[in-house]
C-alpha cells in the first residue's frame, strides 16, 4: 500500500492536516465518493504482515505527554487490547476483540483509540472507523463533534477507498449530527485537487452552501506544469601530439679510418639507428550533461468541484467564475446567503 503511515493527535490544536491521498486517486471524482478504490486484497494482505509491526511513530511520546491521566489510563487500556488480541488474531479472536473495543463509550477513550489504531495497518483503521462512528452518533457533545472531525478527515485523506467510503456513509447518516467545520477546512487548505474535491462533494450532499465561493474560486486553478525536458549531453576533448621511439638498431656498423703518424689506423663503430613515429590524434571524454526543463503556467479545470455546485446550487454555469459570482452576490443580496461558521474542533494527523 502506497500510505504513509497516518496518525491522529489528541487534543484540539489548531493544525494543518497532512493530505495523504495516494497518487492514483482520481482527481475527476466530481461526488467526493470512493469511486478512486486502491487494490484492497493488497493493501489488507500487506497490513496483516505487518500486523505485529506497528512501529511507534515518530513524534508520538509528545503526543502522549499531552495527555491527560484519565486518557493516558485509556491509551494504556485500548493499545494492551489491540497488541494482546488483534495483532495476528484470526478472524474470529479479531471480532471477539473488536466488540470489547467497540463496547468502551468513555469520551475520554475515543483520541487514545485513534493514537493505537490509525496506523498502516487497513484493519485497524477499519476498526477505528466503527469506533468513531458510534462516538459520533452518542449523546456526549464534545465527543461527538470530535469523532465527525475525524470522520471528516478519514473521508478526505485516507488512502483506501473503501474506508472513505464508509466514513461519507457515517457522516451522511441521519443519526450522525452535522459538523462540517473540517470539511471546510480541507476544502480550503488542502493542496491535492483530489482531495478538496471529496471535501466538496461532502459538503454538497449535506445542503451546506456556506463554502460556494470557494468552491467557485477552485473551479479552476493555475498550476505550472513540465511540458518538455531537454538533456544536453557534454564532453571534453584534447588533441593529443606525441612522438613514439622505437628500440635502436645497432647492426649499423661502420668502418673509419684516420691517419696516424707513421701510417693509417682503422677502425669499426656501430652508429645505433632509431626509427621515431609522429603519433597525431583526438581523445574526447564525457564532461557530464545539463538539462534544461521548460515550463507552462497552464489553467486546469476541476470536474468534481463543478460536479459539487451544480448539485448544491442547481445551477450550471460551467467554469464561468464570473457568472457564478454574480449569482451568488443577487442569491446573497435577497437575503438567503448559506449558514455555517468557522470550525470549533481541529485535529492534526501526524506522520
Amino acid at each position: 500500500m502506497n500510505a504513509t503511515v497516518m496518525r491522529l493527535a489528541v487534543g484540539l490544536a489548531v493544525v494543518g492536516a497532512v493530505c495523504l491521498v495516494t497518487r492514483a486517486a482520481d482527481p475527476a471524482d466530481e461526488g467526493g465518493t470512493a469511486a478512486a478504490v486502491q487494490s484492497q486484497p493488497d493493501a489488507d494482505a500487506a497490513a496483516q504482515a505487518n500486523d505485529g509491526a506497528a512501529e511507534k511513530p515518530a513524534g508520538q511520546a509528545g503526543q502522549l505527554s499531552r495527555l491527560n491521566d484519565a486518557k493516558r489510563r485509556w491509551y494504556g487500556e485500548v493499545r494492551s487490547l489491540v497488541h494482546g488480541s488483534m495483532v495476528g488474531a484470526d478472524n474470529r479472536r479479531y471480532r471477539e476483540a473488536e466488540e470489547k473495543l467497540l463496547g468502551i463509550t468513555d469520551p475520554d477513550a475515543l483520541g487514545p483509540m485513534a493514537l493505537v489504531l490509525y496506523t498502516r495497518n487497513t484493519r485497524w483503521r477499519s476498526s477505528f472507523l466503527k469506533a468513531a462512528r458510534q462516538y459520533a452518533q452518542a449523546e456526549h457533545v464534545p465527543a461527538s463533534r470530535l469523532a465527525v472531525a475525524y470522520l471528516s478527515d478519514i473521508a478526505v485523506l485516507d488512502p483506501s477507498g473503501i474506508l472513505r467510503g464508509g466514513a461519507r456513509s457515517a457522516l451522511l447518516s441521519p443519526d450522525t449530527p452535522r459538523h462540517p467545520q473540517r470539511l471546510k477546512y480541507q476544502l480550503a487548505t488542502n493542496s491535492q485537487s483530489v482531495c478538496r474535491a471529496r471535501a466538496a462533494g461532502l459538503l454538497a450532499d449535506l445542503k451546506d452552501d456556506s463554502m460556494a465561493e470557494t468552491m467557485v474560486d477552485l473551479l479552476t486553478t493555475e498550476e505550472w506544469r513540465l511540458v518538455a525536458k531537454a538533456i544536453e549531453a557534454r564532453s571534453v576533448q584534447m588533441d593529443v601530439r606525441a612522438q613514439a621511439a622505437g628500440p635502436p638498431d645497432l647492426s649499423n656498423t661502420t668502418r673509419v679510418q684516420a691517419a696516424v703518424p707513421g701510417g693509417i689506423a682503422e677502425a669499426e663503430i656501430t652508429l645505433p639507428r632509431v626509427q621515431v613515429t609522429q603519433v597525431h590524434t583526438t581523445v574526447s571524454a564525457p564532461a557530464g550533461a545539463r538539462i534544461d526543463y521548460e515550463w507552462e503556467l497552464v489553467t486546469v479545470k476541476h470536474p468534481g468541484m463543478l460536479g459539487s455546485l451544480r448539485r448544491l446550487t442547481g445551477k450550471n454555469f460551467g467554469y464561468d467564475k464570473d457568472a457564478w459570482r454574480a449569482w451568488l452576490r443577487s442569491r446573497r443580496d435577497r437575503g438567503r446567503s448559506g449558514t455555517g461558521s468557522g470550525g470549533e474542533y481541529d485535529i492534526h494527523w501526524d506522520e
